[in-house]
């Protein structure tokens, strides 16, 4: 084709999402060399002290740097308890985050545009 059209390709994996468009006349351009995009490094949560005796708990975030954070406490009622957002995260992000003051399982919720996980954590 004279006039060949970027193609848009997308594919997830694990609740992992990865877009690229592939440009045909840059491809052909440049002689048919490889292409190729850096994967995006998985949403890691990890709560630090669990379970708990505390009414809060520092969690530590891996794979979202330089993304907006959300995190959200709820608890086994559905009730949401705690809500906190990070405009930028970096490569290792700690937040402390609220529990309720009873007893009882919550859970954590973080997600960025992209990803998003689900912890839960045991208030004894």
């Amino acid at each position: 084709r004279s006039d060949p059209k970027p193609l848009n390709i997308s594919a997830t994996q694990s609740g992992v999402t990865v877009n690229y468009v592939f440009n045909f006349a840059a491809f052909c351009a440049n002689g048919g060399s490889r292409q190729g995009i850096e994967p995006v490094e998985a949403l890691q949560v990890t709560v630090l002290g669990n379970p708990t005796q505390s009414e809060t708990v520092e969690v530590e975030i891996r794979g979202a740097i330089g993304q907006t954070l959300q995190l959200n406490v709820v608890s086994a009622k559905g009730r949401l308890v705690s809500d906190l957002s990070v405009n930028r995260a970096g490569s290792i992000e700690l937040q402390t985050v609220r529990l309720g003051s009873e007893a009882g399982v919550y859970l954590l919720n973080v997600s960025t545009s992209s990803q998003r996980q689900t912890v839960k954590i045991v208030r004894q």
